[in-house]
């Protein structure tokens, strides 16, 4: 009888910590790890580039976007289906939640970068490209000062990456 008391004692110990996210649980951010990718990314030199953009958090709804930069500033992001969504030449008056999130890689490390600095125990968890060093899967968890607020975690997702050259550009 006992071992049963303290088996469901047990539980509803580990069902409120994650209900209350008390517990710390997640994956720490190697920044020794970061801090190399980071100057491995910024040691090649990719300023022009697109990609393929996913978030998902409180402030955006699982959205995609194809994304243009140029000189390391986002100069274009377009939906999946091509339409242009900004413009660096004409930015739109009103630029949407989901847009304005959108960073380039280098923008990206500094934001990840600050949250760390903000609150080291915060748990992000990063995978990184093996070829070009920029991170391909970002979890940020909530309640950070750059980023999501309530309950839920920020998804970044970055695939399909291609480097541009002048070769390419034209």
């Amino acid at each position: 009888m006992k071992k049963r008391q303290i088996t469901g004692k047990l539980f509803f110990v580990l069902l409120g910590c994650l209900a209350f996210s008390g517990c710390n649980m997640g994956i720490e951010l190697d920044k020794e790890l970061f801090d190399q990718k980071w100057a491995a990314w910024e040691e090649q030199g990719l300023v022009n580039y697109t990609m393929r953009y996913y978030e998902n958090g409180p402030a955006i709804a699982g959205m995609t976007h194809i994304v243009f930069v140029r000189d390391n500033v986002i100069n274009e992001i377009e939906s999946l289906d091509g339409t242009t969504l900004y413009n660096l030449e004409h930015p739109p008056k009103n630029m949407s939640t989901n847009l304005r999130m959108v960073k380039s890689i280098s923008e990206l490390y500094i934001m990840i970068n600050k949250i760390y600095e903000a609150n080291p125990d915060k748990n992000i968890e990063i995978k990184y490209n093996s070829d070009f060093h920029y991170p391909e899967y970002i979890r940020i968890p909530p309640n950070n000062p750059y980023g999501s607020v309530g309950t839920d975690n920020n998804i970044i997702r970055i695939s399909e990456f291609i480097p541009l050259t002048a070769e390419t550009e034209e």
